[in-house]
């Protein structure tokens, strides 16, 4: 009877996930034009709950929850007021700038980086420097160097696409910059660790590229780059296109499924070299060491760094062997990151991210329980779809709220896509590892790796083709009531999928039908 115990999703049960509605409820009122009016609304909704007997409602969870709502809405409107009035458009021509790395680097026109500029009353702030490429600065030389610099200062609120604006703001950056010059760069005395780790990315792609370019097409080499280890910059426009259009473009981004991909990938090897159950904790220790590893070395991105603590929670779960709750674990992962930037919300990945756990959670151990063939070849393809089934239901309305249209070719496209990245990243791992070591990587492994890129290519270059797509239209309230909607359907597929179990159980011959 256990079996159809599939784990229902209670609001009540989980205080990180209430704080995360609150929080995410908060940052909806924030971006509202009537931001006052919805805020007195709330007020004299949690009034009436405090002074109306309900007795079927969680008065007191939901009173806590529009608090805060309230307050988050408030102080991210206040602060968000502030950040945008930071500066006015000025030319400084002496700024201190301090380049901590290249954002892109293969840009035609000019190459972007993360920067830190000091205004002239002394305040250093975060920028997107824009440089030409005609400017004298060297790559190499850019991870962690500093300089004084000519430059056209402009705030964020000067950003015509509000997305893009979101996007800066949730990486913390204050203005954009345009050099116009910049004196001799000289290395930063005491460099950040984001400078150190992002050059140690750099110095290894240039390894690779002399030991690969006599095997691997610049393509293929980009792709392997981007899927592995986060770096875009040599991953050609034409390729970005058409995994967007394939629907496909979150495997260009580091996420929890590259670092899921790696865990999964350890956890084999570590398995099997140290299978003794008395070395347990010895297995966590090193599955911990590399993943903290992976995530260094690919530049410790955001992205990367929220599916590392995610990981580790996990990880630390299994040490104490108590069960774990991915939904409060990623509720955790999003409150710690709430606390470091308030604008973290607007991160796209994040609210990606979110949705996606909550979609493969709630509906998969559902779906997989409507669908139960018993030949094996059958129940693998039934993972495989039912999880990027189960991951879209969560991310299908943000998708529309952030692009207005989203390719229904995503439904078909995953299944190969994920399938050839979850052997192409473990591979090209090994590949960078004896790069780093030793300077050598076998041809044959080589080889391998130009198979999977071209099937890769050819994969997406089929599926972007595909006419079909759906646009539509998603504002704040109807974020909200499709995920509304979205629950109170998992709460009745609930329902039936242990009507289906207790039928199964009751009358086993019809398992077999």
């Amino acid at each position: 009877m256990s079996s159809l115990l599939v784990p229902r999703i209670e609001y009540t049960h989980r205080p990180a996930f209430r704080l995360v509605i609150g929080v995410l409820l908060g940052a909806l009122i924030a971006q509202s034009d009537y931001l006052f009016a919805i805020s007195i609304t709330l007020v004299v909704v949690i009034g009436v709950l405090l002074f109306y007997p309900f007795k079927k409602i969680k008065a007191e969870l939901l009173i806590w929850t529009l608090l805060i709502a309230i307050a988050f809405g408030l102080y991210t409107h206040h602060r968000g007021a502030r950040y945008e009035q930071i500066l006015q458009p000025c030319s400084v021509s002496h700024a201190r700038v301090k380049l901590l790395y290249p954002l892109i680097a293969s840009a035609e026109s000019e190459i972007r980086y993360r920067a830190k500029v000091e205004l002239p009353n002394g305040q250093w702030i975060n920028v997107q420097l824009k440089v030409p490429v005609t400017s004298t600065i060297n790559e190499a030389n850019s991870y962690g160097a500093e300089g004084v610099a000519a430059l056209d200062l402009s705030p964020l609120s000067a950003l015509k696409n509000k997305g893009y604006r979101k996007y800066l703001i949730s990486e913390g950056i204050h203005a954009t910059a345009t050099i116009q010059s910049i004196e001799t760069l000289t290395p930063m005395s005491n460099k950040p660790l984001t400078s150190i780790l992002q050059h140690w990315r750099y110095l290894l792609r240039q390894q690779f590229e002399m030991l690969a370019s006599d095997y691997i097409p610049w393509e293929g080499r980009g792709l392997i780059y981007a899927i592995s280890l986060g770096d875009r910059s040599l991953l050609p426009s034409s390729l970005k296109r058409q995994f967007t259009d394939s629907g496909v473009a979150h495997l260009l981004a580091l996420s929890g499924y590259h670092l899921g991909v790696v865990m999964w990938m350890a956890s084999l090897l570590i398995g099997w070299a140290l299978w003794q159950y008395e070395w347990r904790y010895l297995r966590y220790l090193l599955l911990f060491i590399v993943l903290l590893a992976y995530t260094l070395f690919s530049g410790a991105s955001t992205a990367t760094i929220r599916a590392f603590l995610l990981s580790t929670f996990l990880i630390g779960g299994k040490v104490l062997s108590r069960p774990t709750d991915p939904i409060q674990l990623l509720s955790l992962v999003f409150l710690v990151f709430i606390v470091i930037n308030p604008f973290a919300y607007y991160s796209i990945g994040l609210l990606l991210s979110l949705s996606a756990v909550w979609g493969i959670y709630s509906f998969f151990p559902l779906f997989k329980r409507l669908l139960n063939p018993t030949n094996r070849l059958l129940q693998w393809l039934r993972d495989l779809i039912c999880l990027a089934v189960a991951a879209q239901i969560g991310v299908f309305p943000l998708l529309f709220h952030y692009f207005g249209a989203a390719p229904l070719v995503f439904i078909w496209s995953n299944i190969p896509l994920v399938f050839i990245s979850s052997l192409l990243i473990p591979l090209a791992l090994v590949a960078f590892l004896l790069t780093a070591i030793f300077d050598w990587v076998p041809s044959f492994l080589l080889e391998i790796l130009r198979l999977l890129t071209g099937w890769m290519h050819s994969v997406t270059s089929l599926f972007s083709h595909d006419p079909m797509s759906l646009t539509l239209q998603f504002d704040g309230v109807a974020l909200a009531l499709y995920y509304l909607i979205a629950y109170l359907a998992y709460r009745l597929l609930h329902s039936y999928t242990c009507r289906v179990e207790i039928a199964r159980i009751t009358h086993p011959s019809h398992e077999e039908l």
